[in-house]
């Protein structure tokens, strides 16, 4: 997530500290969708810490692949699908896990296509919503346009020059 909107607070703090992460993400998105080989890119929101959800008198062993996730405060947590970079959210690495293993076992795994995800508070999608929601992405319509990163982050970046050049000029010079 993030990665067409090179002026966002993570993309920015992302390329930052990352070496532009998010322009190689999406230049790698791009390469892939331009190679004609079938495609379902997931692209999940910010990492969010749960628990998953196991019946008690069956401790030792991990539930199934739709148990419903359950986060640290009891509050069971339901997946949302997203169009292209809409709105951020944050989901659990085992909520992406559960969801890609669900999406191979699917009949009609949608192809060529992109999809953000997130966790929202909810029941868990059984598997007839499940697929409802993936049947419902639409294939993507070619390369994605490339987001300008560099000029997010010089922009910032003389952002920040200025705000430190008027703190000098305010408290040194005046």
């Amino acid at each position: 997530m993030g990665v067409t909107r090179p002026f966002s607070f993570i993309s920015l703090l992302l390329n930052t500290i990352g070496n532009y992460v998010m322009k190689w993400k999406l230049l790698q998105e791009n390469e892939l969708r331009k190679s004609g080989l079938p495609y379902l890119i997931v692209r999940p929101g910010g990492e969010r810490h749960f628990i998953l959800a196991q019946p008690s008198h069956v401790s030792s062993t991990p539930p199934p692949p739709h148990a419903g996730l359950t986060n640290k405060m009891g509050l069971e947590e339901r997946v949302e699908f997203l169009p292209f970079d809409s709105r951020s959210g944050r989901i659990s690495r085992e909520a992406v896990a559960n969801i890609c293993i669900r999406a191979l076992s699917m009949k009609n795994l949608p192809t060529n296509a992109t999809v953000n995800i997130i966790a929202k508070q909810g029941k868990w999608q059984d598997d007839a919503e499940f697929e409802e929601a993936f049947a419902a992405i639409k294939a993507d319509s070619g390369s994605l346009p490339s987001a300008n990163h560099e000029a997010a982050l010089y922009t910032i970046y003389s952002i920040v020059a200025l705000l430190v050049a008027l703190f000098f000029y305010y408290f040194f010079f005046r």
